[in-house]
């Protein structure tokens, strides 16, 4: 009798557990770190392409080539040549300051690549914290002249520091689109001339066909020179009566690099996929003076139409893509489990009576 408690009390329980489990939402199990890591990554575009970093103060710089499973220590200015075209390296360190002076290129590269990931993770080992700390001048003039360089990393910050930013991606010529920038707290020219001569920029105040991605910027108190000369030397970028300065809240377009989802939209600006109408070419007209002629004098046959190729109308209907299983499945199947169980352990004491 007391076995038989016991036993209802484990099914019991059982039962509950799984109609928990069941009804909990999908990523309720999953348990997320504070900050995920978001790592200053290259990735080759062309096979080849090589890199080096160069700073005036940082410490403990690494690089990983396995998206941040191992790490090695990274000596300054070490070129680095990613072979095959999607190679990656990634950077992470602390207290990077690459500093104002000009002319300097703290990166250098060659051939094509994409940056992506957090600049932030040269100073912070992490990337993922947008209320990161950054020092004066700490990424100034970091890809000046990188005319490989075709497409910025993430720059999440949203307190900026004095000249933090001042000519980053001067002559960038390979950029065709500007990041995202949700500073709300500015410092002295910390946009100054950011992206002066990147020529492959094009940005205006009108959404059209062209230039469908939008941007803008944070709302935020104006600092000195914290826009200045932002996108001289760029001739595609006019952002107002002929202006190279953006300003608060303006929406602004630029051209985008299109992606689309499995809902045939841009996963960045939302435009709608052009789909290519395929017209069938028309069969040919059998040639003039040909007659269906039998031998012998015999009746013409009617012409055999059965065996014309038909034309092909099924449609390449990709089939929907099943989601993840609903809550009420999930209990269906913990109850399942369950009474299995239940069956199991209804066996196993009969046996044990039966033996006794």
């Amino acid at each position: 009798m007391k076995l038989k408690k016991l036993f209802g009390k484990i099914l019991g329980a059982g039962l509950c557990m799984g109609m928990l489990i069941g009804c909990m939402p999908g990523g309720a199990l999953q348990v997320k770190a504070a900050t995920e890591p978001n790592y200053l990554t290259f990735t080759a575009e062309e096979a080849g392409s090589t890199l080096s970093l160069s700073w005036a103060s940082a410490s403990d710089v690494q690089t990983s080539t396995d998206h941040g499973t191992t790490w090695s220590a990274y000596a300054r200015g070490t070129t680095i040549t990613l072979a095959n075209v999607g190679d990656s390296v990634s950077f992470k360190g602390r207290g990077f300051v690459a500093n104002n002076r000009a002319n300097v290129n703290h990166v250098r590269m060659t051939g094509k690549i994409a940056a992506s990931g957090s600049v932030t993770s040269l100073i912070d080992e992490n990337g993922g914290d947008p209320n990161v700390t950054l020092p004066s001048d700490c990424f100034a003039h970091m890809f000046q002249d990188c005319t490989s360089l075709t497409q910025a990393p993430e720059l999440p910050a949203t307190t900026l520091s004095g000249i933090c930013y001042v000519f980053m991606f001067q002559n960038c010529t390979s950029l065709t689109q500007v990041p995202k920038l949700p500073a709300t707290t500015l410092a002295t020219a910390c946009y100054r001339g950011m992206f002066d001569g990147c020529t492959g920029l094009s940005l205006t105040t009108t959404k059209d066909a062209d230039h469908t991605l939008a941007w803008s910027l944070a709302d935020a108190t104006e600092e000195l020179n914290w826009n200045a000369i932002m996108f001289e030397g760029c001739p595609n970028v006019d952002l107002g009566n002929g202006s190279k300065e953006p300003q608060m809240n303006t929406v602004y377009y630029q051209t985008c690099n299109h992606s689309y989802g499995s809902d045939g939209k841009c996963i960045y600006c939302g435009t709608e996929k052009a789909v290519d109408i395929v017209t069938p070419t028309p069969e040919a007209a059998p040639a003039a003076g040909i007659t269906n002629a039998q031998p012998n004098g015999g009746t013409p046959t009617t012409p055999n139409t059965n065996n014309q190729a038909a034309q092909n109308t099924t449609a390449n209907v990709k089939a929907p893509v099943t989601g993840e299983a609903s809550s009420m499945a999930s209990v269906i199947l913990a109850l399942l489990i369950a009474g299995g169980l239940a069956v199991i352990l209804v066996g196993v004491c009969k046996m044990r009576k039966h033996c006794k």
